[in-house]
């Protein structure tokens, strides 16, 4: 049997097929600086997250890094030259995270270590007085809707959405849900303005009055905050793994990314546009069965920039969310395999392009990204019926029917519907 196909050309990266080896593509690091060489005495070996900052009149670029003993805000500006700007100790944690809004930064720390530790509650950090060392602990008070008013003591993490609500997951209140902060009318005094404690959240993203919520076990689980004092739960689907640790939004709001942070745990693309059907485009592991794991992702224009522990700092391209490319990455940590060391954090927001890195026994890293053209290549493979005048029918095609790329020697086999997509780095003249 002969077969027809129909090729269509999407949009030059290698395929997100390929089998990468530990070292780094496309990114190179300016700037290692682990702990031994920040000079803080009082700094512990482990570090956590890891945001950045830009100041928009002097255009400096700070890195705010989570340490197990508190928060460093390094000058990164001239990478080859880093300084610290601001040691802000705190209570011994495995876990700190941290986001801003306008010239703050806001911290938090989960569970501390050791025997009755204190609770810092909300850090609260001025970007713009680092000189003059103003920052704070704050413990928010949060009236519950049994009437009963806790004290926001720590969280697991926290997302600020574009308008200016803070959201801490995974608290001491409740079941450890979404508390809504209004950092926007008055950033160094924020407020409680609600509470949501229908599941215990991990992380999560807000766009547009809608928390999406990566709630473990629980899977995504999407919420209407519209009316801040009383969030509603819409809908709520499975990740791969049942463990969505992390979920991020693409510019558009029309595809969320999450991981599953177990091992050969998945990064996964959804196609939002429609709550009522979200639909999963592709799920995806750097190099299967190696019980590699993922952690955070963010999204940046075109890429999805993941955390990925022991490999490292992981980037996709996804201008076309169905079609996935891995365009780059860069091995922070010696270590390799499974298990919960290396890459932490991965902050892709600078306005110079640069990517902060934080790994959790090595320190910080500022990589620079040079990320190639990408082509993407998705053919349609179909039986011809020659007997029946050239009758082409899609869809029924076995395991066995494959398409080959002469040039390059690859074979790649159709899925189940037929379909085969290619993609290749700066390739022009690949032929079939």
């Amino acid at each position: 049997m002969k077969y027809g196909c129909i090729g269509v050309l999407l949009g030059l990266a290698t395929g997100v097929f390929a089998q990468p080896s530990n070292d780094s593509l496309n990114m190179r690091a300016l700037l290692h600086y682990p702990v031994s060489q920040w000079g803080i005495a009082g700094a512990h070996a482990d570090c956590a997250d890891i945001w950045g900052y830009a100041d928009s009149a002097t255009g400096t670029e700070y890195a705010i890094i989570g340490n197990r003993k508190g928060t460093l805000v390094a000058n990164i500006t001239t990478p080859s030259s880093p300084s610290n700007a601001l040691w802000v100790p705190g209570t011994s944690s495995l876990w700190r995270d941290i986001k801003t809004w306008d010239h703050y930064a806001y911290v938090v720390h989960d569970v501390p270590s050791g025997a009755n530790p204190p609770y810092n509650g909300l850090l609260i950090i001025d970007m713009d007085s680092l000189a003059q060392n103003r920052w704070k602990f704050l413990k928010l008070p949060v009236p519950r809707a049994n009437g009963q008013v806790d004290t926001l003591a720590r969280a697991h993490n926290i997302f600020v959405d574009e308008n200016g609500i803070l959201y801490a997951f995974g608290s001491n209140v409740g079941v450890g849900g979404a508390i809504l902060i209004d950092v926007a009318t008055d950033p160094w005094n924020p407020v409680t303005v609600g509470l949501y404690d229908g599941h215990y959240f991990h992380d999560g993203v807000a766009r547009n009055d809608t928390l999406y919520g990566a709630a473990l076990y629980s899977g995504v689980v999407v919420v209407n905050v519209t009316l801040k004092s009383n969030p509603q739960a819409v809908t709520s689907w499975a990740t791969p793994s049942n463990f969505a640790h992390n979920c991020w939004l693409s510019d558009d709001g029309n595809t969320i990314y999450t991981t599953d942070e177990v091992a050969n745990g998945y990064i996964t693309g959804y196609d939002i546009s429609d709550l009522s059907n979200v639909d999963e485009l592709w799920r995806h592991q750097v190099q299967p069965n190696t019980s590699l794991i993922p952690h955070n992702a963010h999204v940046a224009g075109n890429q999805v920039v993941t955390s990925y522990y022991t490999f490292g700092v992981h980037a996709l391209d996804t201008e076309f969310p169905e079609l996935p490319v891995l365009v780059g990455y860069y091995d922070t940590s010696p270590i390799s395999g499974g298990g919960y060391f290396g890459n932490w954090g991965a902050y892709p927001y600078l306005p110079s392009g640069r990517i902060l890195a934080s790994d959790m026994e090595e320190g910080l890293y500022v990589l620079e990204p040079e990320y190639p053209e990408v082509s993407r290549l998705k053919v349609q493979l179909g039986h011809v019926n020659w007997a029946a005048g050239s009758t082409i029918t899609y869809g029924n095609i076995t395991s066995k029917d494959f398409v080959y790329f002469k040039n390059s020697g690859d074979t790649l086999y159709a899925d189940a519907d037929g379909v085969v997509v290619y993609s290749a780095a700066q390739a022009t003249n690949d032929t079939l």
